[in-house]
């Protein structure tokens, strides 16, 4: 089954499903700092408890910090760990490979970043930092405005529930994308709106078991 019949699929199961409804993104941060850090945390972390408090915290203590420059100035008296209100050092050297690569690559604002993005020869770029794989490629491309699909578990989980085989990630984008432009939503809204569908659905079978172990 080629792509747009799996689409075609895909679109058929979201029309069978009266509470699945399509969500708005929110709107850009316009903050380089903050940007950059929700792309770096993201990964296997629940966005509600574990990244927007913190996200909230960097546009708050540190607003200095929407352009390049004003992210380095925070840094020469901020640790890394302390700006990004974390422990280890996986993500803060992740995050510190972004930094320099928008020094190298004269990235200045969210808005620059966001052209720099829309260029695919650049994506390796991204690519060759040691924690960035496509997903988080994708995702910060969501982050600064771009319609695309930034897929993980949560909607491969979708795909599997609509009763459609993939092959592997570079598949299931193609995938939610081309669906998203058979329903005529925007392919950022319609990967949000996958992702609110099923993380609602997990509290609720999370609530039903508690509520079963209780009686």
């Amino acid at each position: 089954m080629n792509i747009p019949k799996k689409a075609k699929k895909l679109n058929e199961y979201v029309n069978t499903l009266s509470d699945f409804k399509i969500y708005k993104i929110d709107d850009d941060y316009n903050h380089l700092g903050a940007t950059l850090a929700d792309a770096i945390l993201q990964a296997n972390r629940n966005f509600e408890i574990h990244i927007r408090p913190r996200i909230k915290r960097i546009q708050k203590l540190y607003s200095k910090a929407y352009n390049l420059e004003g992210l380095k100035e925070v840094l020469k008296n901020t640790s890394i760990n302390e700006f990004l209100n974390l422990r280890g050092n996986v993500r803060v050297k992740c995050f510190l490979d972004l930094i320099n690569l928008c020094s190298v690559e004269n990235i200045k604002t969210e808005s620059d970043l966001h052209d720099w993005l829309c260029d695919s020869n650049n994506l390796n770029k991204l690519r060759n930092i040691k924690g960035i794989g496509p997903k988080t490629v994708d995702y910060l491309k969501i982050l600064v405005g771009i319609e695309t699909t930034a897929v993980d578990r949560h909607l491969l989980k979708f795909i599997e529930n609509a009763q459609i085989k993939i092959s592997g990630y570079d598949e299931a984008h193609r995938i939610i994308n081309t669906t998203a432009d058979l329903l005529n939503v925007n392919r950022s809204d319609f990967d949000h709106s996958i992702w609110k569908y099923m993380t609602e659905k997990k509290k609720n079978y999370k609530k039903e078991l508690n509520c079963k172990k209780n009686k």
